[in-house]
């Protein structure tokens, strides 16, 4: 919505990239992916894509690899923080 509310007053792309901490070409990108044939940003579309990317299930990185997972329990069992041992 940020990007629309920001387009919507004016803004230039290196405006709303600045504002948003983002490279304008970031930006340029999002609003080519979300305009309609009559040049207007949708933001609904884009919040539900990004929200449809991020439900990919993924398996989480302890549980697919076993080592890996002894590896992190013994140092957790050895009082070791995350911070120490990633």
């Amino acid at each position: 919505m940020q990007v629309a509310d920001l387009r919507h007053l004016g803004c230039s792309i290196r405006q709303v990239a600045r504002e948003l901490d983002r490279a304008p070409s970031t930006v340029k990108r999002e609003i080519d992916r979300h305009t309609n044939a009559h040049g207007r940003y949708l933001p609904r579309s884009a919040h539900e894509a990004a929200a449809q990317n991020r439900r990919r299930p993924r398996e989480y990185k302890l549980l697919a690899d076993s080592a890996l997972r002894r590896l992190v329990q013994r140092k957790l069992d050895l009082h070791w923080s995350p911070d120490e041992f990633s």
